[in-house]
């Protein structure tokens, strides 16, 4: 236990004045005392009087007691025994305080000081009190001793703990990435911290909390913020709830927490609700159903790519044994694909890496016909991965039903000039397959290549089904160009 530097200077202050007074009496410098209020004054008369200096001690605030060089109590008011919750006449100081009896020993033992004082906890039916006591060397007749003195300090020891509580949980709150808001039995939100202003762009103290913060919940249940903070309040507290905030001046999905707030055994005066932002969550949830449906896809379409290398092969082979090496061959080149995201991680890759990747199974079957031009810039792993899953669809395709479906057709991958401040443009372009129209309804393929380089702004791409020959444009924003 420990209080302030002002408020020991204050105390050491008033342990002064009463020990100044209490050696006036005891020299006779003084006839008369006046206690109490101005309008309720009790004189007492002193003088030589020992019953008057008596009188005066019982009715001080201060505990008050003297001891002899033993430690043994000679005298004490009824303040002393109140605060040592003992009659304190006869026993030991020791005894009577809560603290080590060697500390309590060294306080009766420095007569060196004009003043010991030493800091305690007593403990009884009142709880704890926090006291101050102060040990001055005194002459009792023909007896050496001390003059003790009890100051309760609990009052300002706990204002001082209560501002240091309030403090720390203002720091809490602020350091706290998450937004916080507690309300109070009405709903009113009494404090939020910063990361709150992600809910509501003014100051939310005074105001309700489902005016501020109206929600729709994800789930069933809860209907609105009403019915959860009465939720929080009432019953067992709300834990990972979805919700979806519309009116919220940035963030929209959050997960929602409340909880009662109890002082003590009572009955809840407020609630704190958390919210913890789910942009991130909730655009990595995406971002795997898309990645989901694509693994999906390419499983599919691997395996109608066996199923192309099968047949070209056989009509190609002469024998089993040429069929056989050669089908192997062109499977290994498909699974090499595949590795290539395994072993670079997508990191460090030219445009022309990624091409090479995703067709060399089918420049295998087309021989000369793919042909690249300018595709020797860096690009980042997210266009990387991107721009792999677009080239993995057109290929397919074009096995499927465009150039590669036949014995005539071409593919030609080249870097277009005049990309806007700075950016890349590709083409893929087919010509002498079968001729070309457009699907009556967009497939997941389709998705795939006009939606892939949708997550950089300025990024994207286009498809053209020209009769001559599918043509694709991509364009990636130079960030996504690191420099060498």
């Amino acid at each position: 236990m420990s209080i302030s530097p002002e408020a020991l200077a204050d105390l050491q202050r008033r342990l002064q004045e009463a020990e100044d007074t209490l050696r006036a009496i005891r020299e006779g410098e003084v006839d008369a005392l006046v206690v109490g209020r101005m309008d309720q004054p009790q004189v007492f008369a002193i003088g030589g009087d020992a019953e008057g200096f008596r009188a005066f001690i019982e009715v001080m605030d201060t505990g008050a007691a003297a001891v002899d060089d033993t430690g043994r109590v000679l005298y004490a008011n009824a303040t002393f025994a109140e605060l040592v919750n003992a009659p304190a006449p006869g026993r030991a100081l020791a005894d009577l305080l809560a603290a080590d009896p060697a500390e309590v020993a060294g306080l009766l033992a420095d007569d060196t000081s004009p003043r010991a004082t030493l800091q305690v906890t007593q403990y009884g039916p009142a709880g704890a009190r926090f006291l101050v006591v102060a040990s001055k060397p005194l002459q009792i007749g023909t007896v050496a001793g001390h003059a003790i003195t009890l100051s309760d300090v609990t009052d300002r020891v706990r204002t001082a703990r209560a501002e240091q509580n309030e403090r720390t949980a203002q720091g809490i709150l602020a350091s706290v990435n998450e937004a916080v808001l507690v309300c109070d039995a009405d709903g009113i939100v009494t404090r939020g911290n910063a990361a709150s202003r992600a809910l509501y762009a003014d100051d939310p103290v005074g105001r309700a909390f489902a005016d501020i913060v109206p929600l729709v919940p994800a789930q069933g249940g809860l209907a609105d913020s009403r019915a959860i903070l009465e939720r929080a309040m009432t019953g067992p507290p709300v834990q990972g709830m979805e919700v979806f905030a519309p009116d919220a001046p940035g963030a929209k999905d959050f997960l929602l927490s409340a909880a009662p707030l109890r002082m003590g055994e009572g009955a809840a005066s407020g609630c704190v609700v958390t919210m913890v932002d789910m942009t991130q969550r909730k655009a990595a949830e995406r971002q795997q159903l898309l990645l989901m449906n694509e693994l999906d896809h390419r499983v599919k379409n691997a395996l109608a790519m066996v199923i192309a290398i099968t047949r070209r092969t056989i009509r190609t082979a002469g024998d089993l044994a040429t069929f056989e090496k050669t089908f192997t061959d062109r499977v290994r080149a498909l699974a090499a694909t595949h590795n290539l995201l395994a072993k670079n991680a997508w990191k460090g890759l030219t445009v022309q890496n990624v091409v090479v990747a995703e067709l060399s199974p089918f420049m295998d079957m087309g021989g000369q016909r793919i042909t690249t031009e300018g595709l020797d810039t860096l690009i980042s792993a997210e266009a990387a991965v991107a721009i792999g899953l677009v080239f993995h669809e057109l290929a397919t395709n074009a096995v499927k039903y465009g150039a590669l479906s036949s014995d005539t057709g071409s593919i030609a991958i080249r870097a277009l000039d005049g990309g806007a401040e700075g950016a890349l443009v590709l083409e893929w372009r087919e010509t002498g397959g079968p001729v070309v129209s457009k699907p009556t309804h967009g497939g997941f393929g389709e998705t795939v290549i006009t939606q892939s380089l949708a997550f950089a702004q300025g990024g994207g791409a286009t498809l053209d089904y020209d009769p001559a020959g599918v043509i694709c444009t991509l364009t990636l924003p130079p960030e996504h160009l690191p420099a060498v």
